[in-house]
C-alpha cells in the first residue's frame, strides 16, 4: 500500500523536521506565497485529503473567491494532515487541509503551526454524521464492547479517526487497549473489509455511503457522539509563513471563510463540485451526508481533541489555544 508507507514515511519527516528546526532555530520556510506586484495573483500551495469536506476549497475556487483577492490556489493531494504537516513546515506547502487534531498535535510536539481557518464540522446527531465505524452487514459485532480484540482500521494512526473512536469507545467502557488499530488507505477501507483484514473500519463520507449502499452496517457514529459540531477539520499554516506573508494570509482566510458560508448556503453546488476531484460514482456523492461547513472554528471542540490526544500520549505536552490558533484581525 504505497499511499500508506508514504503517511509512514511522512510522520517520520516530522521528529526530522523538529530536529532541524532546533538546530537551525527558525519556525520553518516561507516558499513563494509573497505578495506580488504588477497584479498577478499571489501562488498559494495547499495540500489536501481526499475527501467531501474539501469542497468549499473547490467551490470557492471555481467561484472566485480566491481569484478576487489575488490569491491561485494550487491543490496537492495527500492521505492524511499528518502526512501535510511537514510540507507545510518546511515550505514545500504554504497551507495545509487535513484533521484539527493533527496540527494540535504538531504544536504539542514543538513544530511551529498555527489553524488559521475552519473546514469541516461533525454532526450534531447520528444522522448528521460524516464519520462512523462500519462492520460487514453480516458481521457478529453488534456494540462497541464487542470490539475487544478486533482490529479497526483508520487512514492515518495517531491521528482523528483513532482518537475520536478510542473516546467514543472508552465512553461506552471498553478497553481500548484491547482493541488494535491498523492503517489503510480510504479508498482501501471497504475492500479491506470485505476481504477480513479488519473488523471494523472507519468510513468517512463519500465512502460511508458507498458501505451503507453495499450493505454494510454502521456501529456507531463517531463525530457526533464525541462532541457536537466537532472541528475535525480545519487549514493551517507555519508561524513563519504567517510572519512573512500576513497579508497574503489575511486574503486568503477570508477567502476560505467566504468559500465555507458559500458551500452551507449551496449544497448543491457543494456536491456539484465533488464530481471534479472525487473518484466516486455521481450516484454516491448525491446520497452522502454532507459535512457541516461554518467559518465558526468551535473552539471548545479543538481544545477537547487536544485533551484527548494528551491523555493518549500523542503530544508531549497540550498546547495553549493561543499558540494553536491564529487570530485574525480582518
Amino acid at each position: 500500500m504505497e499511499i500508506a508507507r508514504n503517511t509512514r514515511m511522512a510522520r517520520t519527516c516530522v521528529a526530522a523536521v523538529v530536529l532541524a528546526l532546533a538546530a537551525a532555530g527558525v519556525a520553518g520556510c516561507g516558499g513563494d506565497g509573497t505578495p506580488q506586484e504588477g497584479g498577478k495573483r499571489d501562488v498559494v500551495r495547499v495540500g489536501v485529503i481526499p475527501t467531501g469536506g474539501i469542497a468549499p476549497l473547490h467551490l470557492g475556487i471555481k467561484k472566485g473567491f480566491f481569484e478576487k483577492r489575488g490569491i491561485e490556489v494550487k491543490t496537492q493531494l495527500a492521505e492524511g494532515g499528518a502526512a501535510i504537516v511537514p510540507g507545510v513546515v518546511n515550505g514545500d506547502l504554504h497551507v495545509g487541509y487535513g484533521a484539527t487534531v493533527s496540527s494540535a498535535i504538531a504544536r504539542g510536539k514543538g513544530l511551529p503551526v498555527k489553524i488559521i481557518a475552519g473546514g469541516t464540522l461533525g454532526g450534531r446527531t447520528a444522522e448528521e454524521s460524516i464519520n462512523k465505524v462500519v462492520v460487514l452487514g453480516s458481521s457478529e459485532i453488534r456494540s462497541p464492547q464487542d470490539l475487544e480484540g478486533k482490529t479497526v482500521a483508520v487512514n492515518t494512526l495517531g491521528s482523528v479517526a483513532e482518537l475520536l473512536i478510542k473516546a467514543v469507545l472508552e465512553k461506552s467502557g471498553v478497553d481500548i487497549s484491547k482493541v488494535r488499530f491498523v492503517e489503510i488507505p480510504l479508498p482501501e477501507m471497504l475492500p479491506s473489509l470485505e476481504s477480513g483484514n479488519a473488523d471494523a473500519v472507519w468510513a468517512t463520507e463519500p465512502f460511508l455511503s458507498q458501505a451503507e449502499d453495499q450493505g454494510h452496517r454502521a456501529l456507531f457514529s463517531m463525530d457526533a457522539e464525541f462532541a457536537p459540531y466537532t472541528n475535525l477539520a480545519s487549514y493551517f499554516t507555519s508561524e513563519q509563513f504567517i510572519a512573512e506573508n500576513p497579508d497574503l494570509v489575511g486574503r486568503f482566510i477570508e477567502a476560505a471563510n467566504e468559500s465555507l458560508s458559500y458551500a452551507r448556503e449551496h449544497p448543491d453546488e457543494a456536491r456539484d463540485v465533488m464530481g471534479s476531484y472525487l473518484e466516486t460514482p455521481e450516484k454516491a456523492i448525491q446520497s452522502m451526508t454532507l459535512p457541516l461547513w461554518d467559518p465558526d472554528l468551535q473552539v471548545d471542540t479543538i481544545e477537547l481533541q487536544a485533551r484527548y490526544a494528551a491523555k493518549y500520549g500523542l503530544m508531549d505536552r497540550q498546547p495553549a489555544t493561543s499558540e494553536l490558533i491564529y487570530e485574525h484581525a480582518g
